[in-house]
């Protein structure tokens, strides 16, 4: 989800913003997005497949959309769907598709 960070009175301004969590307020997202970095390789990465798939279901728990960047291939791109992505983006994702793949299906 995204953050917005917020300085509470006893910060000073050297404080980093968003430097802990109790200094952070959610604000409203209709999608998150998972980065390439937990989707490259995902047809072969089973702890990457079980952390992808919690995600997702946190996801979906609190009516988030979830998207998969970065993909590369359709082994990558089946793999995350079956985990339950709502979507996919990257290089692997034919042109001729929408950039967000198979959101409406």
């Amino acid at each position: 989800m995204r953050f917005s960070a917020k300085r509470s009175r006893g910060d000073s301004p050297s404080t980093p913003l968003g430097s802990t969590m109790g200094h952070t307020e959610p604000t409203t997202a209709a999608d998150l997005k998972i980065d390439s970095a937990f989707t490259r390789d995902i047809d072969q990465n089973s702890a990457q497949q079980t952390l992808v798939k919690t995600l997702c279901e946190i996801g979906h728990s609190i009516g988030v959309t979830m998207i998969a960047e970065g993909v590369r291939n359709d082994s990558e791109c089946n793999t995350l769907r079956k985990l339950g992505a709502d979507g996919v983006t990257g290089p692997g994702v034919s042109s001729r598709e929408p950039q967000v793949s198979w959101m409406t299906s």
